[in-house]
């Protein structure tokens, strides 16, 4: 199902954004916390590389999910991993695996939704 048809079922482009970006925080943050790692960090770490990860697609035209996916865990792994959060790679894991399956819930959740007004 593509972006065109949730906005005809009235879910515009910064519902979506905004379920995003809560997803990824929260699901960041359990995944840090899950890997015995404070809160805080899973869920900045995670929340700045959605940010990245989109602004890279953006930016460059990106429609690929599967580009968006690798850009995304590239963009966690500099800015949890490297650069900013110093987290483990156990850490990391929990983190991206966090991050993934509640937009993962969110999105089958809007799927089942939409489809269910049809």
């Amino acid at each position: 199902m593509k972006l065109q048809s949730y906005q005809e079922d009235g879910l515009d482009i910064t519902t979506l954004g905004v379920i995003m970006l809560a997803s990824a925080f929260i699901g960041g943050g359990l995944g840090a916390h899950l890997a015995s790692a404070p809160f805080w960090k899973g869920a900045v770490s995670s929340l700045i590389a959605v940010v990245l990860q989109v602004v890279i697609a953006v930016f460059f035209g990106i429609d690929n999910l599967l580009i968006h996916f690798v850009v995304y865990l590239i963009m966690l792994g500099l800015v949890g991993g490297r650069l900013m959060m110093k987290l483990s790679a156990k850490t990391l894991t929990s983190v991206a695996l966090g991050t993934l399956l509640i937009p993962a819930l969110a999105v089958l959740m809007i799927d089942v939704g939409v489809q269910s007004t049809r």
